[in-house]
């Protein structure tokens, strides 16, 4: 298999494959070289390889991955042993090239990324593959990750499993297609409180709240302008970089005196350093300890609306759709939203739940690793048709 890719969508891609087989043998290279570099050394490996006898995958991630794809093309005509495959996480002009001239053999992409005119197209492709992605896959911790990172987890005032919480992730602002910033503003902060307000005196107020924001959160002012990037040097103190959004929701909590504990996160810059302080994975662990926890979802995290529901039940997942979501925010939310996956607050703040809740089992990238493993040995117009028919019927 020749690596051509980037990130955590990658990484979880290479430890799965790691995973699944004896021998495995690593090649690096620099996706930003020169194209006509990368695609050297890519030729002089697969060059180590019997093509008599060996199929060669060459398998890209993201944008730059599958530009290089593009140009190893003619590899592909010159010896039907070598199959390219594809994972992105939206339609590149470069797709409909490789398509139209047969010169991919499989493709993972969401559904929501495409148009009804890509998906048509699509449906007239005769020799390549698709899976459709739920979002864009994540490198998962295990659950002996999570407790570990819980168990070594020192500060002060530390939530217990034991207790019953609320975890609340804050949303973050978000870019919308024309290129302009979606703020997660401070009415919608307004209604994110008012809907964990209900759940907690619906519970019988017995939950602490536990509050952590992201880097996206109150990053930018009404004209797209960054006005807290959520850092602070080495030595300071971390509440310099809070941000005023963050700040505004707590002061509701406060308010209403609901018990709560808040987690900012940070970078800490250390001269050339900028090290990211999170406690998600603690957190993560600590809702899934306790069956009377909940985890509040924000619906701009493309990550979490995929990653969570393979960690908890759809009961334990409540949705809330903030003002900084975007189209395609809202294409994945609806998608994993019929599937089941989770609850979400209507309008009023109600939770809605689904009348076939089901608890993901699998990643998308294990998908896509299943695919990858059988590549040439079942016939790509099968899956094609399937997937193609589950997008007809959304």
């Amino acid at each position: 298999m020749v690596n051509l890719g980037d990130v955590s969508y990658f990484e979880a891609l290479q430890d799965a494959l790691i995973a699944s087989k004896n021998e495995i043998e690593i090649y690096k290279i620099d996706i930003n070289s020169p194209l006509n570099q990368v695609e050297t050394q890519i030729e002089k490996i697969i060059s180590n390889y019997s093509l008599n006898e060996e199929k060669i995958c060459c398998f890209s991630v993201g944008e730059k991955g599958i530009q290089c794809l593009a140009s190893l093309s003619s590899l592909k005509k010159q010896n039907r042993n070598i199959k390219m495959a594809a994972a992105v996480h939206q339609y590149f002009d470069v797709i409909h090239e490789l398509l139209i001239k047969d010169k991919l053999d499989f493709l993972a992409i969401p559904s929501s990324a495409l148009n009804n005119a890509q998906k048509k197209e699509f449906a007239f492709v005769k020799n390549c593959s698709f899976y459709f992605t739920l979002g864009v896959g994540t490198k998962n911790p295990s659950l002996l990750e999570l407790k570990k990172s819980y168990e070594g987890w020192n500060c002060k005032n530390k939530p217990t499993v034991n207790e019953p919480s609320i975890v609340v992730m804050l949303p973050g602002d978000a870019p919308a297609p024309d290129g302009t910033i979606k703020l997660f503003s401070k009415k919608s902060a307004d209604k994110l409180f008012e809907a964990i307000h209900a759940i907690w005196q619906h519970e019988g107020s017995i939950h602490k709240i536990i509050v952590q924001n992201s880097p996206r959160t109150g990053k930018f002012d009404i004209n797209g302008k960054i006005v807290c990037a959520h850092e602070y040097a080495q030595g300071d103190s971390p509440t310099i970089a809070e941000d005023k959004i963050s700040a505004y929701f707590i002061s509701l909590l406060q308010q209403a005196q609901l018990p709560y504990t808040f987690f900012n996160f940070t970078f800490e810059i250390d001269g050339a350093t900028r090290k990211a302080n999170s406690v998600y994975n603690q957190l993560l662990f600590l809702a899934q300890s306790n069956n009377k926890n909940y985890f509040i979802v924000p619906g701009e995290s493309i990550s979490m609306l995929s990653q969570i529901p393979l960690y908890l039940e759809p009961s334990r997942i409540v949705v809330f759709k903030p003002s900084s979501m975007n189209e395609q925010h809202e294409a994945i939310f609806s998608e994993a939203s019929s599937r089941g996956y989770y609850q979400y607050f209507n309008e009023q703040g109600i939770i809605q739940t689904s009348s076939l809740p089901v608890k993901r089992t699998k990643d998308d990238y294990r998908e896509i690793l299943d695919r990858l493993c059988y590549l040439g040995n079942y016939v790509p117009q099968e899956s094609k048709e399937l997937c193609l028919s589950k997008l007809e019927h959304r």
